[in-house]
């Protein structure tokens, strides 16, 4: 595996970010501590929550909405993933600073993930459709949305771990979408798309335009 330094991770976001024209938020701590205090009905920390809280904080809305869904705890949701909205990316670490379950080579693929979605976000709109609605109602285009992204960091993957990552842990990335409230069947058929991308990309093909701006970057600074 190809190592990874905090500066290295550092100046792929900033680069990617500025190449993409996408901006890095960082997801609120003051809705964490209004969304815990919710769990434990203290009525006090709620209300030091709310006078805390930022105006317009959608992701916020985003995390709430999906836990109505029944998709994830909205807790799990705002402390571990990161989410795009637009062209703004919000995540929950610094872009190269190591934390737990947010190791520098994952925050290099986040990137290359995110930024997918930021495109299909753009290609969303110029069709008249809206892709934070369809992402959030429809479970199977979900999936789709997520097979893409995750095919583009599993290409990323692919290159930093030169070679070594197997059809079955690219094709297995695709096992986590349950937690985002797709179906068995809607997660196959993105296992499906992963197994059959993986046959080009193992034949040293590249398939998606970010991640190829991504490795080619990579290949340029490691």
């Amino acid at each position: 595996m190809k190592g990874i330094t905090s500066t290295l991770a550092a100046d792929f976001w900033e680069y990617m970010t500025q190449m993409y024209g996408a901006k890095v938020l960082p997801k609120d701590d003051d809705l964490i501590k209004i969304i815990r205090a919710l769990k434990r009905k203290d009525l006090a920390g709620i209300a030091r929550g709310l006078a805390d809280l930022n105006e317009g904080d959608e992701i916020g809305l985003i995390a709430l909405f999906l836990s109505k869904l029944g998709h994830m705890d909205v807790a799990d949701f705002m402390e571990g993933y990161s989410t795009t909205l637009g062209d703004r990316i919000y995540v929950p670490f610094t872009p190269g600073e190591e934390e737990p379950g947010q190791s520098l080579l994952r925050q290099v693929t986040t990137c290359v993930h995110e930024l997918v979605h930021v495109r299909q976000f753009r290609r969303a709109e110029v069709y008249g459709l809206s892709f934070a609605v369809r992402y959030l109602v429809d479970p199977a285009q979900r999936a789709l949305y997520e097979a893409e992204a995750l095919r583009a960091g599993g290409e990323v993957l692919y290159f930093l771990s030169e070679r070594e990552l197997t059809k079955e842990q690219f094709v297995g990335r695709a096992e986590h979408l349950d937690a985002y409230g797709c179906s068995k069947k809607d997660i196959d058929v993105a296992k499906n798309y992963l197994a059959m991308s993986f046959k080009t990309i193992e034949a040293g093909g590249r398939i998606d335009t970010v991640a190829k701006r991504g490795v080619d970057w990579l290949e340029r600074h490691l």
